[in-house]
């Protein structure tokens, strides 16, 4: 770790009741106090040494210290001193006080202090020696190197050379993700914690690290020292990348302290971002058996990186207990099946994860005795039963992330005590847990106490809550105002056919639900099976929602009036088979919606799925007839101002027609009919914007992005409507069996058809999509795209993509003239593909007809990327793929026949890819090194599959 931090964090232990109490409990009050004079001589010396340099900075141009090294050790043993007496005093607290001096062991044992006071004395030696030294660095060697450095700082690494120092170290821990890595916000505020890069505040502060690394985050956003940041549906920070100018110039000055690959004496911490084993699995580094001060392991998730670790079988248990001093493991995704034994021994753990781990049934008891942990991830461990049962014992426990983790069956008791706990990302209501005499199993009354929870919190099993009015109100989620989303699930339950029984499950869930009101801060909801008919009336009055999903509703007739969420942005609707409107008035109830002129005026994105009924918008707003060209809908409000994004799935009853405005739309399982309506804008757009009614006038100006899927009965898409979308960039079309055709959509850049058995031909629409970047095509079992094969001369080509023009060849013979009349059949494709001029990527997968490649595709010399999956009848690939000067990609997967690669690729300079799995004919030519073609393709860089 840093020496700054380091120093700052020891100097707080020490000056701090806790230091106090450490003195007093192991009887080296004296010594500490001793330590603490030492140490802040030794702050104060390095201080000077900084204004004698005019204030530059240690961390960014290497220290110019001498005895560096000789400093951090003696710092680093006392850090490490105090946080494992701190460690063990809060276990002899646990055991209560009467039980202290009766299990501390020989080297912590009160009757036999001396042990722990000479190492004291050792580390106030080093320290003080350090202090009495006059300073001694070569300072004109120093300044000559920092000079250097300052002049070549340009962009955005001039703001990382005006960070405060403590956010310098924040922002060099993310070196130890790769290059290019999406690093996760919270995650990364965990792992700073864990390090003591931010402080945490204790348990009854509202605020703490959690808080302090976002507003890390924010700095570095701000000084643009991080680049494609991701928000959230709620507009924080989701995750982001360093800035690679940044990332490289700060890999070619930091310090050996972070590494991503090797060990080294001042290694603090690791990330295998790329490893090398040896036979026996173990890592290839140099020293790896002397690196007892290493803090952090990560395995940043890359899947080539994991299968590499998993096919070498690397022994965990082996590196875990040469690193004593982890703050911090991550093993996610490793495919491990049980937690190493050797975690046992790193009492000084403050962070580890498991996640991912499908294979992970059971926790060790000993996780219990991790007394520093503070962060404890188990997401998507799909298979784990429980947690331990003495989970309380986690007093310093503050992420407790269990979301996916389907197989738990139970909460363990206790969890209350967890007064430092913030995030809990799942709770789980068991059968027994509403019994009061069970003592192995919380229930929701254990969260009670826990007012400090944020994020995101889901409560799963509530259809087995027998007493809402005891054991939910106990569990007083109004008080949990830090909470973002709330997620309530009910199992799905079928219709239930017993009169008796329905009504006692409406009336339990109905209390249920009535009784676990949110606070009003909640800014995300999700209600899952939940069976009754109505929702309670604290759902509207949540004015900060900005998110809601109602699922599985099965007797939902009716939705509360979510139109008067003005901050609403994202509404998903699923599963409500008994929903006919959006907004429809309840007869029994008493409230009536007033007539406005907006209604959700910040909805952006609307997702309905598997509504059998639904029927549209509002209850007495009907689409009710087609009249000249259009359907007629009289009272739909002119509002959705930003609604951008509409998702509808399976509603066979919907007939409503969408605004304008809409720049995304995804449909699946429509007829043609449906399509055409919520293609149209409404009357009252029309009339708003002073447009005619009449189909020929009506412009989709917005509509970018178009996905259909599952409709059957859509042969071609109507001419009349998609020849106004003049923006329409991105088609998707899936499983539409009867699809022959598109239309002529000229700005299109993205195309991607699947599954469309019918289509047999490209011929008569692909050379009208002259924009067309990027075009897939997959799965169309009678789509023949081997009619038009390449003709051996290249001025065939060109007469057939011109046609109106002539050329004369001189040959020894005279001169021999081509005209157009040769060439008017288009028997090669060209006047397909030749229009084609931006496609930059093509990928053709399994398509069982695919016997050598159209001769036209020559033409399309923009080409970067081309795949080939799953074409079983190609057996070769033409010469003339040289000619793609600007390829990069080649990918050639479960092609069985293809025998061999153009000898042409080794003029390809810009090939940097090439991928070839499933294809034995190639495996056995282009062998790495052995093979006989290998010298074909050894000039590409990145070769997989040989």
């Amino acid at each position: 770790m840093p020496l700054f931090p380091l120093t700052e964090n020891v100097l707080s232990v020490l000056d701090s009741p806790e230091g106090e109490a450490i003195g007093s409990a192991f009887g080296i009050g004296v010594e500490l106090t001793g330590m603490l004079t030492a140490l802040s001589d030794v702050q104060e010396k390095l201080q000077q040494m900084k204004g004698a340099l005019g204030g530059a900075d240690f961390f960014l141009f290497g220290t110019p210290l001498i005895h560096w090294d000789r400093l951090k050790e003696a710092v680093f043993d006392a850090e490490f001193l105090l946080d494992e007496l701190s460690t063990q005093l809060a276990l002899f607290r646990s055991m209560g006080r009467h039980t202290l001096s009766g299990r501390i062991g020989l080297f912590f044992s009160r009757r036999n202090p001396f042990r722990l006071r000479s190492r004291i004395k050792q580390i106030n030696e080093g320290l003080g020696d350090f202090a009495r030294e006059p300073l001694d660095f070569n300072e004109g060697a120093w300044k000559q190197r920092s000079n250097y450095l300052v002049a070549a700082l340009q962009g955005p690494e001039r703001g990382f050379f005006d960070l405060p120092l403590r956010l310098k170290h924040c922002f060099a821990y993310c070196l130890l993700f790769p290059e290019n890595y999406v690093i996760d916000r919270s995650t990364l505020t965990q792992l700073w914690m864990a390090q003591g890069l931010v402080p945490s505040a204790d348990a009854n502060n509202d605020s703490g690290g959690e808080d302090v690394g976002s507003a890390y985050v924010v700095n570095l956003c701000r000084r643009s020292l991080l680049s494609e940041v991701q928000e959230d549906e709620f507009g924080n920070i989701a995750s982001f990348k360093v800035h690679n100018l940044v990332y490289k110039y700060l890999r070619a000055i930091v310090w050996p302290e972070y590494s991503t690959l090797f060990f080294c004496q001042e290694c603090f911490h690791l990330s295998a971002s790329e490893v090398r084993f040896d036979q026996q699995g173990r890592i290839i580094a140099s020293a790896i058996f002397d690196v007892p001060r290493l803090r952090t392991f990560l395995i940043p998730y890359q899947p080539k990186l994991v299968n590499l670790i998993y096919d070498h079988g690397w022994k965990y248990e082996w590196f875990i207990q040469t690193s004593p001093c982890l703050r911090a493991l991550d093993l996610h995704r490793t495919h491990i099946t049980n937690v190493p034994w050797s975690v046992d021994k790193l009492k000084h753990l403050r962070y580890l994860d498991l996640s991912g781990n499908a294979c992970i049934e059971t926790l060790p008891r000993f996780i219990t005795t991790l007394w520093n942990l503070q962060t404890l991830k188990l997401s998507f461990c799909e298979r784990l039963k429980e947690l331990p049962d003495d989970m309380e014992k986690l007093v310093n426990l503050r992420h407790l992330e269990i979301d996916g983790c389907w197989g738990l069956t139970h909460m363990p008791s206790g969890i209350r005590n967890l007064r430092s706990l913030r995030v809990l990302s799942m709770f789980v209501v068991s059968e027994r847990s509403v019994d009061p005499a069970s003592s192995n199993n919380a229930g929701l009354s254990e969260l009670e106490g826990l007012h400090q929870l944020r994020g995101r919190l889901e409560l799963r099993g509530l259809e087995k809550v027998k007493d809402a009015s005891v054991e939910v109100k106990a569990a007083n989620i109004k008080s949990k105002k830090y909470l973002d989303t709330l997620t309530l699930v009910w199992e799905v339950r079928e219709a239930v056919g017993d009169d008796d029984a329905a009504a006692r499950t409406y009336r339990d869930d109905k209390m249920t639900l009535q009784t676990l009101e949110p606070n009003l801060n909640l800014k995300g909801l999700c209600i899952n099976g939940y069976g009754g008919a109505k929702f309670p009336t604290w759902l509207s009055s949540l004015i900060h929602l900005v998110k809601i999903t109602l699922s599985n509703c099965y007797q939902c007739r009716y939705l509360p009036p979510l139109d008067q969420l003005f901050v609403l942005k994202h509404l998903m609707l699923e599963k409500l088979s008994a929903l006919e409107f959006i907004i429809g008035n309840d007869p029994s109830s008493s409230f009536r919606r007033p007539r406005v002129a907006t209604y959700f005026p910040s909805l952006e994105q609307l997702c309905l799925r598997e509504l059998p009924n639904l029927k549209g918008w509002f209850e007495e707003d009907m689409i009710t007839d087609w009249e000249d060209g259009m359907y007629q809908q009289e009272h739909l409000p002119t509002s959705f101002s930003v609604l951008s994004a509409v998702t509808i799935d399976d509603c066979p009853e919907l007939s409503m027609s969408l605004l304008p405005r809409v720049r995304s739309l995804r449909v699946n399982k429509a007829g043609k009919n449906q399509l055409q309506c919520f293609l149209q804008p409404s009357l009252p757009w029309l009339a708003q914007s002073g447009s005619s009614s009449s189909m020929s006038n009506i412009m989709r100006a917005d509509l970018k992005s178009l996905c259909l899927s599952y409709m059957r009965d859509l042969d071609h898409l109507p001419e009349t409507y998609f020849s106004k979308l003049s923006s329409l960039e991105d088609v998707e079309i899936q499983h539409c069996p009867n699809l022959v055709g598109l239309p002529p959509l000229k700005s299109l850049k993205r195309l991607t058809i699947l599954g469309c058995q019918r289509l047999t031909s490209l011929s008569g629409w692909i050379n009208h999509l002259t924009a067309l970047e990027n075009l897939k095509l997959h799965r169309c079992p009678e789509l023949d795209l081997s009619l038009y094969r390449c003709h051996s001369k290249i001025e065939d080509i060109v007469l057939r993509w011109w046609p109106e023009f002539e050329m004369s060849l001189s040959s020894d013979t005279g001169e021999q003239k081509l005209d157009s009349s040769s060439a008017s059949d288009d028997s090669d494709g060209s006047g397909l593909w030749g229009k084609l001029q931006r496609l930059t990527s093509l990928e053709i997968v399994d398509i069982p007809k695919l016997a050598f490649l159209p001769g036209g595709l020559r033409l399309v010399t923009s080409l970067q990327k081309l795949e080939l999956t799953a074409c079983s009848a190609l057996e070769e690939l033409p010469e003339w793929i040289s000619e793609f000067q600007f390829l990069r990609r080649l990918n050639l997967s479960f092609c069985p026949n293809l025998k061999s690669l153009p000898k042409g690729l080794a003029r390809l300079k810009d090939l940097s890819g090439l991928n070839i799995i499933g294809c034995p004919h190639l495996k056995r030519r282009y062998k790495k090194e052995t093979g006989t073609d290998w010298k074909d393709i050894a000039h590409v860089g990145d070769v997989e599959g040989c």
